[in-house]
């Protein structure tokens, strides 16, 4: 990669015994959505800035990972009727790492919640995981799930029955007993 060769320094003629002082950008740009981030100096360290001893030729290598930035919106409809779009996660990722899931959302708690269903591109469903090969602008998509809500309705009718029933014998048992 040659922009990574471009951002190393330290290199040169060095007595033996010294210390040689190598140096590797952390961050890389690009272009607007991608960019190298260093990883590890090849066999040696993950700090980007080392001391190494000099004993015999030495040669280093920067080692660098492609990131992509990767964006992920949840539109929401408004009680206007407007269409509000939300970033909820905005990161660069490693090329070829794995893009999970979202959580659900929840909206009232134990009642109504938003379950993630996945991710879409530009009007395209592509499922609830990725690989990030490319910068992403992402839709996440969800459905509202009211099986709470429907829950607590069945709780509150069957209580209601329950209540209306235990009433009506209580009613019919002080009945009998004033006869």
């Amino acid at each position: 990669m040659q922009e990574a060769e471009r951002s190393v320094t330290g290199s040169g003629w060095y007595k033996e015994g010294e210390k040689a002082k190598v140096s590797a950008e952390p961050v890389i740009p690009v272009s607007d959505n991608v960019r190298l981030v260093f990883v590890e100096w090849a066999g040696l360290s993950s700090k980007s800035i080392e001391e190494v001893l000099v004993n015999s030729p030495k040669e280093l290598k920067a080692i660098y990972k492609r990131q992509y930035r990767v964006i992920v919106i949840k539109p929401e409809i408004t009680t206007s009727g407007l269409t509000v779009k939300t970033i909820i996660f905005e990161d660069y990722l490693i090329e070829n790492s794995l893009l999970s899931s979202l959580p659900d959302i929840t909206v009232v708690p134990l009642i109504i919640v938003d379950r993630f269903v996945g991710y879409e591109e530009s009007g395209r469903f592509l499922g609830e995981h990725l690989i990030v090969d490319r910068p992403l602008r992402l839709t996440a998509r969800y459905q509202r799930d009211y099986t709470g809500l429907f829950a607590l309705i069945a709780l509150s009718v069957v209580l209601g029955l329950s209540f209306s029933y235990i009433g009506r014998v209580c009613l019919r048992r002080g009945s009998l007993n004033r006869q």
